[in-house]
């Protein structure tokens, strides 16, 4: 409802709050925030909540962070309302239980002005402080000397000057802060009930402000990107410095790599939302409006994404390439609409590479026919978008491996490539940091048992170390390998473990067959929890070795051991001894404490499989890199269907209970999701397809739908398998250190709908 002040600074129809929840339904979004230093993930059941700002002041935060999570959990705001709304709510908790004086004393800290170091338009904004007054917006501590600094230059230079106080918010300077700050020449206008949504609208009252806004000798002057968010559809132009770090930010200024201090300009009227709504692909941001405004000048704010592109289309073929100063592409035209130009652009790219042709299609899940995409749809499209790539044998292919951390593949390669052009595919599965905090919830009573971490990739990995060095880890379960031949070629198999040998500073432990008590030296893996299938995986633990000394590994690494049984892990075994065998090992150990545990810091490891059936110890050999526990899809002349689906699943392990505990969505459900394929031909080449979903574009693939559609582009299959999927399945070009997404990613915590997510594994193509 329009009230009397409604004209004073911002226009009639501007809304309240930036993003509106309820336009996130549907998507990953809908359920998760990161703004303005808070993060959310909200299921039916729970409720996870972060506030960093309180983390970093308060010793208090954890109690209330979990009041906090409680409270989200039974509002409606987080589905309704907007970002902000949310943010007030959680605001006016944090005021009750921490106060306001710890956030008010971050203001007068002290400290330098932070220069610009991003993008900068500061010759559209020294315009504007040609102007008499200036209306002043502070919403971070970090930009405190900055507004100090502008407001002593305000005063100087006679300038009338407003300051917006907040008496109600925490996270805000108040009125008395304010007048600290820049002393008594400034009016401050304290804004009621703001907690983390301040209302424009209701910006009190002063005829003097509103003469000189109604006779444009005013501008409004924001710090931080809370005033980012608000300088929207204003009754007066604004410059507003900022350090984008929460998503909406990063989203509207296209800074998600490295972002940098931004000094933007907003003209009048102006609303850059619609062009970046998050939960479908961003049409332009300030990374693009930028260099156009310094060609152009202000009017480019004014048309629309498209009238832009056509102004300068290299501009656009990348929107989320965050280079600086902003990278062109020459050859990049217009031929009809903007995403679907960039797509056809980027695949003329992928089929000029040498020994690569472009796989790609929109697929009619009923037939499996192919239809134009509707890449800017709002509306639900009844397709399954795929993007892939067909490899001759002989192309060179790595494995990045990420360790215990996911990274962002643009991050990843922004300094760490030539000016040749790869291909890169998130690619297999890793034990995520929720999944690891599960995984020692279930050891509290074993402490030297837990991992204190994620542990990065899961099942059997062999490739070399930094130093050239063959590196190996065990095979889990009965899942799919995929790997590289040094002479050329790929191939792909299930690999169970059989016999093999660790060496612990030089002794040799060898076993012959896992799982078995009859040996003095076994294996325990976690196929084993295959018998307890029905039980329930979030409180399964399974013991072993009672009576032996047992070694824990998790990857290659050795964890711990211990005199008496250990719980089996779900990403990793357990070396078992006894008799001669385990009398050596306990004279290489020394002292364990009181619980039977044994130091293994000054341990060195040394793992050596036998080769899995079907292989010589020269074939065996002769693979450049391994990576397993993928789900099988096809294999030979036998596939995946409907009817013998779960009887696949189960012959490789992922009904297991401590298979499940490698999951965070089951993967032996028939769902419809993003997903990722990689396979082999009968003549050796490798294939990568990259089914988006979760989005209006894309319905995702479940696992029937990805073999008929793989079938239909790559013929001659011989094997396929599925990798990681959900928010990580993506295929990109990597051109020098540019990144850019040629599938559709759908949106994460750490990335918005058309832009990669951080990943842990990505294979990496280089014709």
């Amino acid at each position: 409802m329009e009230t009397e002040n409604t004209t004073m600074l911002t226009m009639p129809e501007r809304s309240v709050g930036s993003y509106d929840r309820a336009a996130f339904r549907g998507s990953f979004l809908h359920r998760k925030l990161r703004h303005l230093g808070l993060f959310m993930a909200k299921s039916k059941a729970a409720c996870v909540f972060r506030d960093e700002n309180a983390r970093r002041l308060s010793a208090d935060a954890a109690a209330y962070e979990r009041e906090a999570s409680d409270l989200l959990l039974a509002s409606s705001l987080t589905a309704e309302g907007s970002n902000e709304d949310v943010c007030r709510l959680v605001f006016r908790l944090r005021q009750q239980r921490l106060g306001n004086g710890i956030f008010q004393r971050e203001y007068l800290r002290g400290g330098e002005p932070l220069g610009v170091t991003a993008l900068d338009q500061s010759r559209f904004c020294e315009t504007l402080w040609r102007r008499g007054t200036v209306v002043f917006y502070l919403s971070e501590p970090r930009f405190a000397p900055n507004f100090r600094r502008d407001a002593a230059q305000a005063a100087k230079e006679g300038k009338a000057i407003f300051a917006l106080a907040f008496p109600n918010d925490p996270a805000l300077p108040d009125e008395k802060t304010l007048q600290e700050l820049v002393g008594t020449d400034a009016t401050c206008l304290p804004l009621p009930e703001s907690f983390g949504c301040a209302d424009l609208a209701r910006v009190p009252e002063h005829d003097a402000l509103r003469r000189a806004v109604e006779s444009g000798d005013a501008f409004f002057c924001g710090y931080g990107e809370d005033a980012l968010l608000n300088a929207r559809r204003l009754r007066l132009p604004a410059e507003i410095t900022v350090l984008p770090q929460g998503m909406p930010a990063q989203a509207l200024t296209g800074l998600f790599t490295r972002p940098g201090v931004c000094r933007l300009y907003v003209p009048q009227g102006f609303d850059p939302i619609p062009d970046v709504p998050l939960v479908r692909p961003t049409r332009r941001s300030w990374f693009q409006l930028v260099p156009l405004a310094e060609q152009y000048g202000e009017s480019v704010y004014f048309r629309t994404a498209d009238e832009c592109a056509a102004l300068d289309p290299g501009l656009f073929c990348n929107l989320y390439d965050d280079h600086l100063p902003p990278r062109r592409e020459p050859d990049f035209v217009l031929c009809g609409d903007l995403p679907s130009s960039q797509r056809a652009h980027l695949r003329k790219k992928l089929d000029a590479l040498t020994g690569v042709r472009c796989l790609s299609g929109a697929f009619d899940p009923e037939r499996f026919d192919t239809h134009p995409p509707v890449y800017d749809a709002s509306e639900q499209q009844n397709l399954i978008l795929t993007d892939g790539v067909l490899i001759a044998p002989q192309t060179k292919t790595v494995v990045y491996p990420g360790g215990s951390e996911a990274v962002s593949p643009r991050a990843f390669f922004f300094d760490r490539r030539g000016s040749g052009a790869a291909i890169v595919s998130n690619f297999s599965y890793f034990f995520t940091g929720k999944l690891a905090d599960a995984y020692d919830r279930l050891r509290l009573d074993r402490p030297r048992e837990q991992l204190g971490g994620a542990a990065g990739h899961v099942d059997f990995r062999r490739c070399a170390d930094e130093n050239g060095q063959r590196r190996e880890s065990f095979p889990l379960y009965r899942k799919a390998c995929l790997a590289a031949k040094k002479g050329g070629g790929y191939t792909a198999f299930r690999f169970a473990l059989g016999g093999g040998c660790v060496t612990l500073n030089g002794l040799p432990l060898r076993w012959e067959t896992p799982n078995d008590l009859s040996r003095d030296v076994t294996v325990f893996t976690p196929m084993l929890s295959a018998r307890d299938e029905d039980a329930d995986a979030h409180t399964y633990r399974l013991p072993v070795g009672a009576g032996r000394l047992n070694f824990v590994f998790i990857g290659d690494r050795l964890l711990t051991a211990r005199q008496g049984d250990v719980l089996l892990p779900p990403v990793g075994v357990v070396l078992s001894v006894t008799g001669a065998a385990a009398k050596d090992a306990l004279t290489l150990l020394g002292e364990s404490d009181t619980d039977g545990y044994f130091g293994v810091d000054n341990i060195g490891v040394s793992i050596r499989l036998d080769p899995p059936d079907g292989f010589t110890e020269d074939e065996w050999d002769a693979l450049e890199w391994i990576y397993g526990g993928g789900l099988g899809l096809i294999d030979g002349a036998d596939e995946v269907t409907r009817e013998n689906f779960l009887q696949w699943c189960r012959t490789e392990g992922w009904l297991s209970p401590l298979s499940r505990q490698t999951q965070e969505s089951a993967q032996h459900t028939l769902k419809r999701h993003p997903r990722t394929g990689v396979g082999v031909t009968e003549k050796g080449e490798l294939f990568v397809l990259v089914f988006s979903g979760r989005s209006p574009q894309s319905l995702g693939a479940d696992y029937i739908e990805m073999v008929q559609i793989a079938r239909r582009l790559v013929p001659d299959i011989r094997t396929f398998i599925n990798w990681d999927g959900g928010g990580s399945s993506v295929l990109g070009l990597l051109e020098g250190d540019r990144f850019a997404e040629i599938s559709l990613p759908s949106p994460s915590d750490e990335s918005i709908m058309g832009m990669a997510r951080p990943i842990n594994t990505m294979i990496v193509v280089e014709p």
